[in-house]
């Protein structure tokens, strides 16, 4: 194409492709230096490593007693963790296939979340520090590699492709059952058209049931985590139900237009508040979507910008001041 066409820039000096081309090395570079530390941490120094080792080395017989017990139990516990576990333990030792999971997830979720966003990458990047976040790529690596694949898909640009990995990462993690019928159900209420009052309404009865009902029904399905739900202990405080409140009331006073945008994050937010202090299964939703929740807050403006960095500032020194006199900040295999 003539240059005079273009204003006298040509395709290949053109300066905007060119930054984005930048911009874009710059998020791997940091992605794969974010990836590579957390993958050198020590192998046996945290939590549940053990069991991640255990899975490393026996998958392949963990998948064929879930297969000899039928195809539906197959499906409800996290089959394709197995295979991958499976794949990886072929080619490489359990410590080895521990760390390939480690970089895989913290390289995708940073990268595809940096390379969206190159506007905000410092506040990106302090999202991706939050210890919330930082824990599936340390101790809760099912949950880390299921995110990976969640996001990926979430911001693919095919439709096909962002449905398919959405649907995979249910099979890794089951908390992304619960999500994927969160999504379902909003792209539901959206479509009705309801009032947004009578929307959190529903959203509050949603949180409840899964709350209720959640491991109840993972019991029924003969879902792995079932026991786990009902046997974890609730570690809550009334800091952080305020904190997460005063968040989502953010979120509404931005108007009709942004709650509908952002109607998912607003869905997850109100679901685990509903059942802040009753049962866990919301909050295994939610750490998984904290990620789109803190996102969501890139578009604020005016004052509820500002509270929003007044929140995140405490909420993320706050949060680490706490973990200074834990073993290895809380994660430590002695912990």
């Amino acid at each position: 194409m003539n240059s005079e066409l273009t204003g006298g820039i040509s395709a290949k000096t053109n300066p905007l492709e060119n930054g984005q081309e930048k911009y874009l090395f710059f998020s791997l570079l940091i992605s794969i230096t974010y990836a590579t530390i957390l993958t050198y941490l020590p192998i046996d120094g945290f939590r549940d490593r053990d069991n991640y080792l255990i899975y490393a080395e026996y998958s392949l017989d963990i998948f064929q007693s879930h297969l000899d017990q039928g195809l539906g139990y197959t499906l409800v516990n996290e089959p394709l963790w197995l295979l991958i576990n499976i794949l990886l333990s072929f080619f490489l030792y359990p410590e080895d296939c521990v760390r390939v999971i480690v970089f895989f997830s913290s390289f995708v979720v940073s990268f595809v979340i940096l390379r969206a966003y190159p506007k905000y990458f410092l506040l990106i990047f302090l999202f991706l520090l939050v210890p919330q976040v930082l824990k599936n790529h340390i101790i809760h690596l099912r949950q880390g590699m299921a995110i990976a694949v969640f996001l990926f898909g979430w911001f693919s640009k095919n439709t096909s492709i962002r449905w398919l990995f959405i649907i995979l990462s249910s099979f890794i993690h089951s908390s992304f059952f619960f999500i994927l019928v969160l999504l379902l159900l909003n792209n539901i209420f959206l479509m009705l058209s309801f009032s947004w009052g009578w929307l959190l309404f529903f959203y509050v009865l949603v949180g409840l049931f899964l709350d209720f009902a959640g491991a109840g029904l993972a019991t029924h399905l003969g879902a792995r985590q079932a026991d786990e739900l009902q046997s974890l202990e609730m570690k809550t405080s009334g800091l952080g139900f305020l904190l997460w409140l005063f968040f989502s009331g953010i979120l509404i006073l931005e108007g009709k237009n942004f709650m509908r945008r952002y109607s998912f994050s607003l869905f997850v937010l109100i679901v685990y508040l509903s059942g802040y202090f009753f049962l866990p299964v919301t909050a295994r939703v939610f750490e998984s979507t904290l990620l789109l929740v803190l996102i969501s807050s890139l578009y604020l403006t005016s004052y509820r910008k500002l509270a929003f960095y007044g929140i995140f500032t405490f909420y993320f020194f706050f949060d680490w001041y706490q973990r200074l006199e834990w073993s290895a900040f809380g994660w430590g295999a002695t912990s």
